[in-house]
């Protein structure tokens, strides 16, 4: 009993670090791209995961694009070994069982094998041989995929290649995982934010410079 308390208490001061590391990482990384590199690389390094991915989402398609992902030694020699498959070139969709599931309940959903959530790769002709392969190589237990959530809007996905099975796991750790997951939620809304914000200002200069070019040649038109 002593043992367990002390693993929980170390657990739990380890996800306050991850979490307080989250923070930092979303106040010096503005675009989504950013984010999600140095998010997925801390996540991974924290929780001792064997590959970390972050998508964001594309409601009107029901298609996660790949935003970012990192990768343990274990997974990076199975993706070697895997005839070139890389799960950073392909987008997750709706025709999956899985993300299915998740789109309409908004909670997290997981498998025990890649073949489970790449399954249904349109532009890709992946062999499921190849991705139980990369699963067993990786010693992935179990693949997690949570919704990013916003507002009550699912605006990203977060995917979690455990080498444990998560039924397993105690409860302060599948808490651990709950607030990673919140915190990237908010970090992921607010870079997107500042994304469209960037996009809209690009147009309004580009809005201002055409309409100045315009004035100017109007005004030369008039004068001759």
């Amino acid at each position: 009993d002593l043992y367990k308390h002390n693993l929980e208490i170390a657990v739990k001061n380890k996800t306050l670090s991850l979490l307080n590391g989250l923070y930092e990482i979303s106040v010096l990384a503005i675009l989504p791209p950013d984010l999600a590199k140095e998010t997925t690389k801390e996540i991974l390094k924290d929780l001792n995961l064997e590959f970390v991915g972050m998508y964001s989402f594309f409601k009107k398609e029901s298609v996660f694009m790949p935003l970012g992902f990192a990768y343990g030694e274990k997974w990076q020699d199975a993706q070697e070994k895997s005839a070139g498959f890389d799960v950073a070139s392909v987008n997750l969709s709706a025709e999956n069982v899985l993300i299915d599931s998740m789109i309409k309940t908004k909670n997290i959903q997981y498998s025990f094998g890649l073949e489970n959530l790449w399954d249904k790769i349109s532009d890709k002709n992946i062999d499921p041989k190849i991705l139980k392969q990369m699963n067993d190589a990786a010693h992935i237990r179990t693949i997690l995929i949570s919704p990013l959530i916003s507002q009550g809007e699912i605006i990203g996905a977060l995917v979690l290649g455990l080498n444990h099975v998560y039924d397993t796991l105690a409860d302060y750790e599948k808490e651990s995982i709950r607030s990673v997951v919140n915190v990237t939620s908010v970090a992921l809304d607010k870079a997107l934010l500042y994304n469209e914000i960037n996009l809209a200002n690009e147009k309004l200069t580009n809005a201002d410079k055409l309409k100045t070019e315009f004035l100017s040649l109007a005004s030369h038109q008039l004068r001759s």
